[in-house]
């Protein structure tokens, strides 16, 4: 499944500085990586979604969750009724902190956003509390206890990017010279592999050519790179779609999906939220009884909102038109009530303009088709 980039995910985490003073009501557990969070600020509910690797924001599709699971449990004692003071990018990384405040403690939630991913809840020292996933790894241990350390990434960070020039002019002095071009950058640039690539094509330039023969445009690179950093401050939130399908999507135009039909977001939020649901193989989406009650009982309001809307606008349509003939409708009447022994036919023929279906005089009552 596509993975968020670090640019992408340097958009993202300006979009969720919004969620600034939020309570935190709710935790869900969903499914492997997935998680849901419902918070609230004067009246206002969210619901925040997570996907591990994939995206973190608020989502318009609400997967019911089952039993709680242990870590669901374990979260919400931790965070249920905390605040949320800040969410920012962390280590200009594909990593996700959120300050939280509870009581009179700080304490904050990791979401690492590569790999398989990774949901920490750590101490304002960022000593871990609990973690989705343990690991020990060379440089760093990630488990209730130790310190949270993020992994080391690439020499050269977005934050850093107006270095790029002479970083990359460096690294090239001891890399391969045989491996490709796209690889030497995505391993020197924290950017993101679609960004990487497209900052080449717009130069005109083969991602698979070899670094050897590209090392005099690497100052040209490094310019074509800030380029879509700066660019991506101004973002836009496109999906790229083939035969109607979601294929890919990006924060500023690639250009090898020229050729493709492109659907636009207001917002990355929105476009994540819209092309992790209309991309998920459909059969791991597992189908909740609650979910489908609710749908059928929506579903069977839609119907009975449409047959009501009919009814209102045939009687809408009835009343124009008794408006319209009101005076022949008072005619025929007062003309009922002087010739009580009229025929349906006598009124019929006096009176063309209006459709008499029958009468009854008897009982006072004149039927007319409207």
């Amino acid at each position: 499944m596509r993975e968020v980039s670090t640019l992408e995910l340097s958009v993202l985490s300006r979009e969720l500085a919004a969620l600034n003073g939020y309570h935190i009501d709710k935790f869900y557990e969903l499914g492997e990586g997935s998680f849901r969070f419902r918070l609230s600020r004067q009246g206002r509910q969210l619901n925040l979604q997570c996907i591990l690797g994939c995206t973190v924001g608020a989502t318009r599709y609400i997967e019911a969750a089952e039993q709680p699971t242990g870590f669901a449990l374990a979260v919400r004692k931790r965070i249920s009724g905390a605040v949320i003071e800040s969410v920012e990018q962390y280590n200009n990384d594909r990593i996700i902190l959120m300050r939280l405040s509870k009581a009179d403690s700080v304490l904050g939630i990791v979401f690492e956003m590569f790999g398989r991913g990774n949901m920490v809840i750590v101490e304002n020292d960022m000593r871990i509390m609990l973690a989705y996933r343990t690991h020990d790894f060379k440089d760093r241990s990630v488990r209730p206890g130790a310190t949270y350390v993020p992994p080391q990434g690439a020499p050269v960070t977005i934050a850093g990017i107006g270095e790029a020039r002479d970083a990359l002019a460096g690294l090239a002095k001891t890399a391969g010279q045989d491996q490709t071009l796209a690889s030497f950058l995505n391993r020197s640039v924290n950017l993101g592999a679609p960004y990487v690539e497209n900052a080449l094509l717009r130069l005109g330039m083969d991602p698979k050519a070899k670094l050897s023969s590209a090392l005099a445009e690497l100052p040209r690179i490094a310019k074509a790179l800030a380029d879509e950093v700066r660019e991506s401050a101004a973002p836009s939130y496109i999906m790229y779609l083939k035969d109607g399908n979601a294929v890919d999507y990006s924060v500023l135009p690639l250009v090898k999906y020229d050729a493709l039909e492109r659907r636009e977001f207001a917002s990355m939020q929105e476009l994540l939220d819209e092309f992790y649901y209309s991309t998920i193989p459909k059969e791991t989406v597992e189908e909740n009884a609650l979910a489908k009650e609710l749908a059928a009982s929506m579903e069977k309001q839609r119907q009975a909102m449409a047959e009501m809307e009919s009814a209102m606008a045939s009687n809408r349509e009835a009343g124009r038109k008794i408006f319209e003939m009101l005076n022949q409708i008072n005619m025929l009447i007062a003309y009922a009530r002087e010739h009580r022994r009229a025929t349906l036919e006598e009124l019929r023929e006096r009176f063309p303009e209006l459709k008499i279906i029958d009468v009854d005089l008897k009982e006072k009552r004149v039927r007319l088709d409207l």
